[in-house]
């Protein structure tokens, strides 16, 4: 969900609705499919725990019978007495708690699992198997060393030192990602990246942050880290904070690196400069002020080494060669940058260049010594005509049409100011009416359905409230019955063992039906909400946050598939025990009915009085869930930001804030239930 969600606007611009909504269906079946069988199971654990006192009750009473002993009043409602006091603990309680034992054990596996992965080394790397004298890799292929020959020292003034070091994002699989890269950037110089799409350029950066795995090879990294990925990422806040990004705000120094980002003309159009808002995942902004922006923040945190993952991309010929002047070799001059990019007419500039193909270096040096000297391969070939051919693959079939900086003076203002806002999430007041507990219903149950759970409802409640009575006739009529009289108890025995049969039936299909019911309810319901969400306008995921529409397809639609049909069935099984115990009252002393009301009367006042503050606590605690959805989905995407940036500590405070704020509801809505 999260990754459909993040491609909305791909998967509309290429009608792929139908193929992703297939993929969700596939993987709502198989979760359907464990719950279906749980639910089950959980029927027919319900209904043993209801029924069990009475089949216990009623095996103890016909081998009593049986055996030739008198059936008296007393013997039978102490015994009925004893065993309604422990039924609940043992067929109810105690399967739960066996339920739940499962579920935790199964948890703490998946935490357990999570918290013994490998983790992340943030300083001093060093690999393993390195061999600082090898310039010709495993499969023969020579690395064109010119101008920029490696030494075998770590520590001889570069700020980047990369020696044969192969790398892959799966450590236990044979596809490796980078093989054999050898290379050197010190203070003040500039080493351009290139080769064509999939060569590995964005992967040589992530092992200069430790991102990937590195199997053979040295790589040593001296000094800060400020980084700029390929696809821009932005949190919901303000443009300042975004370039900000926890450092404090120096107002010359802003300016500065709006100027040579070329995002000061952008300000100046932005209704409220820099305190505009991004919105969630920048919506607010093109794709040209969004990689400008990612530019500004790695510039604004005065670091020793920038990593720019191509950020020329995204902006125009006239913008890219601003930034590439004023910004790459202008205000960084004086720190070691390492600059991957497509955008070859500028490589001329740089003070080493390596060539990547299929993740092997193709050829590395200046772009002088490049251009006069042959690089090996199986055929030879010139090194000029590499960088001709690269230029050929990254060259666009129509011209870039500048965005975001070309924004007209005459664009509608309010059509701007809604941009930068957020819509709220809405939170209901008052009751819940009664059309939402009807749509539920219908959603699960057809007629057939819903009438045989009526049906078998009202016959068990009827049978298990007869069963009593009768069994209360047959104790009178053997307490008033001559004992010298023979007398045969073998129609008692069939009345009695029918009244059960019939009881215990119409309890598993009163279950069975319901719980079914609830279980279709789940899919349809399901199918309707992700049916209406493919078919909602880019507009509606571009103003309401990932989190929020997690919220709704994880815990909302996991109370639906396991809470409610619980939660209903508790519902359903008191009010008919509730209305069958009244009948039961007015048939044997008719008067008590009247204290019985009173009860019923002050039970529903004090409900009215809880259900106002415990209905709103439910949708606060429920709001206060999904800002915990969404910084999670925002950190996990800009993850490698957050570590090069070193900021971690930055968003973990703002989680345990968002945190604290959903527990804080949690527990007030959890004792205000308990206490009443």
């Amino acid at each position: 969900m999260n990754e459909i969600i993040k491609g909305m606007a791909v998967i509309k611009m290429y009608a792929w609705e139908q193929h992703f909504s297939q993929l969700i269906s596939d993987v709502r079946k198989k979760e359907m499919s464990k719950i279906r069988g749980s639910t089950l199971l959980r029927a027919l654990n319900i209904s043993i725990s209801i029924i069990s006192d009475k089949v216990i009750i009623f095996t103890i009473f016909i081998v009593y019978v049986l055996t030739g002993e008198h059936l008296s009043a007393e013997k039978v409602f102490v015994t009925m007495a004893i065993f309604n006091t422990i039924r609940l603990t043992m067929t109810f309680f105690f399967p739960y708690m066996i339920g739940y034992a499962a579920e935790i054990y199964v948890s703490c596996k998946r935490v357990q699992k999570f918290l013994l992965l490998d983790e992340i080394h943030l300083k001093g790397i060093q690999y393993k198997e390195s061999d600082l004298d090898v310039k010709k890799n495993s499969n023969g292929f020579n690395i064109a060393l010119i101008d920029a020959q490696i030494t075998n020292r770590c520590n001889d003034g570069n700020s980047i030192f990369v020696d044969n070091v192969s790398a892959k994002w799966d450590i236990d699989s044979d596809i490796i990602t980078l093989q054999n890269i050898s290379c050197s950037l010190q203070t003040g110089e500039l080493l351009a990246v290139v080769g064509p799409v999939g060569s590995g350029k964005s992967s040589f950066l992530m092992s200069l942050m430790n991102e990937i795995e590195v199997t053979t090879g040295a790589v040593q990294v001296e000094g800060t880290i400020a980084y700029a990925p390929q696809e821009s990422w932005a949190f919901n806040a303000t443009i300042l904070q975004n370039i900000l990004f926890g450092k404090p705000y120096e107002l010359q120094k802003f300016r500065q690196i709006m100027s040579v980002c070329a995002m000061d003309r952008d300000l100046k159009q932005f209704p409220f400069g820099e305190k505009t808002l991004v919105g969630e995942r920048g919506v607010s902004l093109s794709g040209g002020q969004k990689a400008r922006l990612t530019l500004a923040r790695a510039l604004y945190s005065d670091a020793d080494i920038y990593l720019l993952d191509d950020p020329l991309s995204a902006v125009d010929s006239d913008v890219a060669k601003h930034i590439f002047e004023k910004c790459i070799t202008g205000y960084l001059k004086s720190k070691a940058v390492v600059l991957v990019t497509h955008q070859i007419q500028f490589i001329q500039k740089a003070t080493k260049i390596l060539v990547l193909k299929e993740g092997r270096p193709l050829a590395y040096g200046s772009y002088k010594g490049l251009c006069e000297s042959e690089v090996k391969s199986e055929n030879k070939f010139k090194s000029d005509e590499i960088i001709s051919e690269e230029l050929m693959a990254s060259q666009e079939l129509f011209p870039r049409k500048r965005t975001g900086s070309s924004v007209s003076a005459e664009s509608d203002d309010n059509t701007r100011e809604c941009e930068q806002k957020l819509v709220d999430e809405s939170k209901a007041t008052g009751t819940i009416k009664g059309r939402v507990y009807w749509d539920y219903v219908t959603a699960g149950a057809g007629p057939v359905l819903l009438t045989l759970t009526i049906v078998s409802t009202l016959a068990y409640q009827g049978l298990f409230h007869y069963t009593d009575i009768w069994l209360t006739d047959w104790t009178n009529a053997e307490d008033s019955r001559n004992r010298s009289e023979e007398y045969t108890q073998t129609d008692n025995i069939v009345i009695y063992s029918v009244l059960m049969s019939a009881t215990f039936i119409t309890m598993i299909i009163r279950s069975v039906t319901f719980f079914m019911m609830c279980v279709i309810a789940s899919v349809n319901l399901h199918n309707r909400i992700f049916f209406r969400l493919m078919r909602a306008p880019i507009a509606f995921f571009e103003n309401n946050p990932i989190g929020r529409i997690l919220n709704r397809f994880t815990k909302d639609m996991g109370i639906v598939d396991e809470q409610m049909p619980l939660c209903l069935y508790d519902l359903i099984s008191i009010a008919a025990q509730l209305i069958g115990f009244l009948v039961v009252v007015a048939f044997v002393n008719w008067y008590l009915i009247f204290p019985a009301l009173v009860l019923i009367i002050l039970i529903l006042l004090i409900r009215w009085i809880y259900i106002k503050t415990a209905r709103d606590l439910k949708r606060f605690e429920n709001m206060a869930r999904s800002p915990i959805y969404n910084h999670m989905s925002t950190t996990l995407s800009g993850l490698a930001t957050i570590r090069a940036f070193g900021t971690q500590n930055m968003f973990m405070n703002q989680y345990y804030r968002y945190q604290n704020d959903h527990t804080s509801t949690y527990f007030m809505c959890f004792n205000s239930s308990r206490a009443l």
